[in-house]
């Protein structure tokens, strides 16, 4: 199986965040300099702080588990592997932003020993909740989405016949 699937963000969060603060910053800087500055002093410190900060978070799935890799510049890197059985609980569920309004799929997955990963929506996001759907068969539920065009999964109860 080994299948893999990644939140690899810090790095894209950077440069959004820095190139969203330089532009303002140059268009500013037209304006008022010591505004502008300032700006642009932003956008280097945001880009810096997310670059350091931020968490990229990988989940491999194979037929005995699945090993969850997280890997931080200011924390160091973390791996951790769990048995299918293992798992207590999955989530799917929508975060919606109070400033854009867009709505983020999320898939979090609980284990014996405390929360596995937290995951939003990426390549082959549909994918792994498949693979947990059929992989945790102890759990009474999975996640359906509701039509097949739809984006958004909802909790079924599991059928053991």
């Amino acid at each position: 199986m080994g299948k893999k699937f990644s939140n690899n963000n810090s790095t894209r969060m950077a440069w959004i965040a820095g190139s969203i603060i330089g532009i303002i910053g140059a268009g500013v800087i037209t304006i008022h300099v010591l505004l502008g500055s300032l700006a642009l002093l932003s956008a280097v410190i945001a880009f810096i702080l997310f670059f350091y900060y931020g968490t990229d978070t990988t989940v491999i799935c194979n037929e005995k588990g699945f090993t969850v890799k997280s890997e931080s510049r200011a924390k160091g890197k973390s791996l951790h592997e769990y048995r299918w059985e293992e798992v207590t609980q999955t989530k799917y569920y929508d975060n919606e932003s109070d400033e854009d309004h867009l709505t983020t799929r999320r898939i979090l997955v609980k284990t014996a020993s405390g929360p596995g990963f937290n995951l939003y929506t990426m390549k082959g996001f549909d994918e792994l909740i498949a693979i947990f759907n059929q992989k945790t068969n102890h759990l009474p539920y999975v996640w359906k989405k509701p039509r097949e065009m739809s984006n958004i999964y909802t909790m079924q109860e599991r059928s053991f016949s």
